[in-house]
């Protein structure tokens, strides 16, 4: 079969199904929810991948975990700052 040439699945399934997910009140799924749901704002978000060493790591993850804050958070904060935005 030529790579260019699509299948036509929906003769093949026959009509869609619609499944509905089950609410769930488990900790972890509300929090898989919390992350992935919109947030309401329109702007896209940029990931940054920083490499650093296991004691730098460790340093942060300690600062953030007393602020009570994530470290994605912890390094939005210095930005903002750093920038004049807070």
């Amino acid at each position: 079969m030529a790579k260019d040439k699509k299948t036509d699945l929906s003769k093949l399934l026959g009509e869609k199904l619609t499944v509905r997910k089950e609410e769930s009140a488990n900790p972890i799924d509300l929090a898989v929810r919390a992350i992935h749901s919109p947030t309401g704002k329109k702007d896209k978000l940029r990931r940054l991948t920083i490499d650093m060493s296991p004691e730098l790591h460790l340093e942060i993850k300690r600062r953030a975990l007393d602020a009570g804050i994530t470290m994605r958070d912890y390094f939005i904060v210095l930005a903002e700052r750093d920038l004049g935005k807070r």
